[in-house]
């Protein structure tokens, strides 16, 4: 457990319920009837999660960093992938931890990634797909949409929102391979979607009160993204640096 932390959905009940939180956006929700059974603790207890001293339990101090980034973070970025595969990433004054969670595992992964470039190359990773790897942009002209969207509108309703608006703006067999989401101290600041049609593959972002519509495959739509995680640890560290 030296970088990383696997754990069940149940196991991550189990930090909610210890951490005083209600979820873990995306994730996992804390039911009102969960109670851990002594088995499940135990198990934990055996994996590495906890330590025990005079009789006394606790979390090894790795996986509390980790959970209490996760858990208690200042903002988060969420990526949902078409085939299932989910990513977050928590930012916590100057750490970072990335969840891993693929539609085919028991268990989900929270790397600690101290860097920012192993957080984007960690992040890079865990998304990447056959069907992601062969994007290439479509051969088309950058545009911008005007197209109000609801307060807090996520990445899953730009597609359908422009087409309801603008029914030419994009190819009609568009199709969302990843969608990304982005909070910042409580503000959603971050709405994008890497689309697939049969001419190529585009980035579709809410910029204020438009849609920002161009050309970009799997890594440019990763670059784009990449630019909204550097603020975003950048504003975590400094909150460190002010007292936040």
């Amino acid at each position: 457990m030296q970088y990383w932390v696997r754990m069940t959905e149940d196991e991550l009940r189990v930090a909610l319920l210890l951490f005083g939180q209600i979820g873990l956006e995306g994730v996992t929700e804390l039911r009102r009837d969960f109670e851990p059974s002594p088995a499940l603790l135990e198990g934990m207890l055996r994996k590495g999660f906890f330590e025990e001293e005079n009789a006394a339990r606790r979390w090894t101090p790795f996986v509390e960093a980790v959970l209490r980034c996760a858990l208690q973070s200042q903002s988060q970025l969420r990526l949902h992938s078409s085939d299932g595969t989910l990513c977050g990433l928590y930012f916590r004054y100057d750490n970072m931890v990335l969840l891993s969670r693929k539609p085919d595992d028991e268990a989900m992964t929270l790397f600690f990634v101290p860097l920012l470039p192993e957080a984007i190359g960690t992040l890079a990773r865990e998304l990447k797909t056959e069907a992601l790897a062969s994007c290439r942009p479509a051969p088309i002209e950058e545009k911008k949409e005007e197209l109000s969207l609801p307060d807090g509108g996520e990445a899953a309703v730009l597609l359908p929102a422009l087409r309801a608006a603008r029914p030419d703006a994009v190819a009609a067999d568009a199709e969302p391979l990843l969608l990304a989401d982005g909070t910042r101290f409580g503000a959603h600041t971050l709405a994008a979607a890497l689309l697939r049609t049969e001419g190529g593959s585009l980035r579709l972002a809410a910029e204020g009160d438009a849609l920002h519509i161009a050309p970009a495959g799997y890594y440019d739509f990763l670059e784009s993204v990449s630019h909204w995680i550097v603020a975003a640890h950048g504003a975590s560290i400094a909150a460190k640096e002010g007292g936040a």
